[in-house]
């Protein structure tokens, strides 16, 4: 008679370090579903669960969703704006950057978002960081932080930063569900 052991794999730590300016967009959310899975879906060569994420946020003209060559991939679309004043829309350039990619642990990605469009547009970059790492019962606990990397000063900083800020954590918000 052979015996079927339960394997589920421990929670890990996701390998966050605080940086500067880090404003949490997503405290630990649990998805259960394993962490290769989840992994998958997001930044795996099939490209078509990302592609429906990204225009259920709205978004549209999406270029080719490449799959990742060595450690990174860019991809573009236009992203309608809210705002009163300025552009009713912008292309947002993403570069995304695997930093880390342990299955047995954690998970690390990087995206930067450009969009030279907006007002200031050139002086700013949003960098957002995805951890993903094991949770209870081979889930998968997903955390988000971002910043805002400013190569110049301007008057309009703390209102594009909490646009920006408020628009990653809608993203996020879609995304997680």
């Amino acid at each position: 008679q052979m015996c079927i052991r339960d394997s589920t794999h421990p929670p890990t730590d996701n390998g966050y370090k605080k940086e500067k300016d880090d404003v949490v967009v997503e405290p630990s959310t649990n998805i259960s579903a394993p962490l290769g899975t989840v992994f998958s879906v997001l930044f795996g060569d099939d490209t078509a669960y990302l592609k429906r994420i990204i225009e259920k946020q709205k978004n549209f003209d999406l270029s080719e969703l490449p799959k990742f060559v060595g450690t990174s991939r860019d991809y573009s679309y236009m992203n309608p704006l809210g705002a009163a004043i300025g552009p009713k829309q912008t292309k947002c350039y993403i570069t995304e950057t695997i930093e880390e990619k342990d299955f047995n642990s954690h998970i690390i990605v990087r995206q930067v978002s450009k969009c030279p469009d907006v007002p200031f547009g050139n002086n700013f970059a949003v960098h957002t960081k995805i951890y993903l790492s094991w949770g209870t019962n081979n889930s998968t606990n997903m955390f988000v932080v971002t910043n805002i990397s400013w190569s110049s000063k301007t008057l309009l900083k703390g209102t594009i930063e909490k646009g920006s800020i408020d628009g990653q954590k809608d993203s996020t918000k879609i995304m997680v569900e």
